[in-house]
């Protein structure tokens, strides 16, 4: 398992980040990664660990840009102004439900309910 996972949640604890958005548990997500890798080789478990952690940080910090109210190149998604009633909360909740919810699926599944749009590198 990877060493920096705690020392990234503690980090997600202290960003500016919206107060709907979950702090999710990514040491269980790297044990969820380690059980299916398949992999024998320990360095190549790890390379795909810290892949697999490396997209959750970058969900996240993307999830925190696209709710945020900052002018950025950067930002891949930007909050929906036009999002269904209670999208959010739903695509919240059954993330929740997932065994193991991570911040790349929350993307997808605010992505698919419209609570959040590709800006195809579109500033701001």
């Amino acid at each position: 398992m990877s060493k920096g996972a705690p020392g990234v949640e503690e980090l997600f604890r202290h960003i500016d980040k919206p107060a709907w958005l979950p702090v999710y548990d990514l040491r269980r997500y790297a044990a969820k990664v380690d059980d299916e890798c398949g992999y024998g080789s320990d360095m190549m478990v790890g390379m795909v660990i810290e892949g697999a952690l490396f997209e959750e940080v970058l969900a996240f910090l993307n999830l925190c840009a696209a709710f945020a109210r900052m002018y950025t190149r950067q930002r891949p998604y930007k909050a929906a102004g036009d999002a269904p009633p209670g999208a959010l909360e739903r695509a919240l909740a059954e993330n929740a439900q997932r065994d193991c919810p991570t911040y790349t699926g929350l993307i997808e599944l605010f992505l698919r309910a419209g609570v959040i749009g590709e800006t195809r590198g579109i500033p701001g």
